[in-house]
């Protein structure tokens, strides 16, 4: 059964990546420009309002019911994406990814969160970080893959429908813990509005706003770039996007490790309250940088294995303080900081813009200053005290501030 939940990021991050990294071939298909393949990507995003309903739900519906039904919208999105021929077609596969995914993801890790118990929340999380940075991985192999044996680009979309709707059969079967009950019952508008009462939740949102930018997005404006400003072969193109994943895997494997090591010293929990980086941050910008001014292959790749390295110490402790922040409603939490993060959708329209007017590289240098300014936020965070309503059945322990060192692998 856990094992279940923890796959849930290994399939997400590599059917996610799919339509990011296969913009290129899309575009020249299709004939569109990039304003409109970023209209894609966005309605991902938008998507993701009604999927953050979802995760509200999460902390009070059956969890194998609804990651069930997520996993299989998660299907018919592919689907979508592998046989549309129309620009239509293709924004109603957008929209459905993004309710699918959020829906799938809230169910599958509220209810981990539920089987961890008291355990460190960052030590629980760690397995799912390296699962995801594999199908990170898998994600442009499948492409390079498909590309090189002349199957087309459409061919991984259809083998992601099929993976998922296996997926989602073995969920239904799956025996998930229920709804946590509490001594205090509330309603979720009332876990909605005490959540937004909570200084920290705005702070984590402002965070994850900048962060999530620095995905999928950025990686299919990396491929493009290399592909059109470079003049690398888009196989070529991808493998480098797949040496981001590689570093993820590496810095996800290392930070389990180190966190196992302290909790086996120390025996204390401050796992479960470790918050970003603003190291890993700054590391990640440099990193973007070095792939676009690295005038050689083997050095784009190096670049941009610290990218993934720098993303999955930042992605893993962001998301352990989120759902430890408030304990009871993990989901709920997680919907709030979601839905406040939101208007960075918005990030890859002017990216697009960039591109369409200045070329690939202003559209990566967007996201270098996206970087830049996460560091800055991140490392400005510094010591909030708890919210006066954070009390009763609900009231979380205290943490020490975004910016401190904690467990520095995530």
């Amino acid at each position: 059964m856990v094992a279940s939940l923890v796959a849930v990021r290994l399939f997400d991050e590599w059917f996610s990546f799919l339509p990011a990294g296969s913009l290129e071939p899309l575009r020249i298909d299709l004939d569109l420009s990039y304003e409109q393949l970023s209209i894609l990507l966005v309605l991902m995003t938008v998507g993701g309002l009604a999927g953050g309903v979802c995760a509200v739900a999460a902390d009070r519906v059956s969890r194998r019911a609804q990651s069930a039904l997520g996993a299989l919208g998660y299907a018919l999105s592919m689907a979508c994406w592998g046989l549309g021929d129309r620009f239509w077609i293709l924004a109603a596969g957008s929209f459905l990814l993004g309710v699918s995914s959020d829906a799938l993801l809230s169910a599958c890790e509220v209810a981990l969160v539920d089987l961890a118990g008291d355990d460190d929340l960052v030590t629980v999380l760690a397995p799912g970080t390296i699962a995801a940075e594999v199908g990170d991985l898998l994600g442009p192999l499948l492409l390079a893959l498909t590309a090189a044996i002349g199957w087309g680009y459409r061919a991984p979309f259809l083998v992601g429908a099929v993976v998922l709707l296996v997926y989602a059969v073995v969920l239904a079967l799956q025996p998930l813990p229920p709804p946590t009950a509490t001594e205090e019952p509330t309603t979720a508008r009332a876990d909605v509005w005490a959540c937004l009462r909570d200084r920290q939740v705005w702070q984590l949102g402002l965070i994850s706003l900048l962060s999530d930018t620095l995905d999928e997005p950025l990686l299919g404006f990396a491929i493009a770039y290399l592909e059109v400003d470079r003049g690398q072969p888009h196989g070529v193109a991808v493998l480098v996007g797949g040496s981001v994943v590689v570093g993820g895997i590496v810095g996800a494997s290392a930070m389990a490790a180190r966190v196992r090591r302290g909790r086996s010293g120390s025996g204390g929990r401050g796992g479960r309250n470790a918050g970003p980086s603003a190291g890993a941050a700054l590391a990640l910008a440099v990193s973007v940088l070095g792939i676009m001014a690295a005038p050689l292959i083997p050095l784009q790749a190096l670049f941009g294995f610290t990218t993934g390295m720098a993303s999955a110490i930042f992605w893993t402790r962001l998301q352990a303080r989120i759902l430890g922040l408030r304990p009871g409603q993990p989901g709920t939490t997680a919907a709030v900081v979601g839905y406040l993060a939101m208007p960075g959708a918005l990030v890859p329209l002017v990216a697009a813009a960039a591109a369409d007017h200045l070329g690939l590289g202003a559209a990566l240098a967007v996201y270098v200053a996206v970087a830049l300014l996460l560091t800055t936020v991140t490392a400005l965070s510094g010591r909030v005290q708890p919210s006066a309503d954070r009390t009763g059945p609900n009231r979380a322990p205290e943490v020490p501030e975004i910016g401190a060192p904690a467990a520095r692998l995530r």
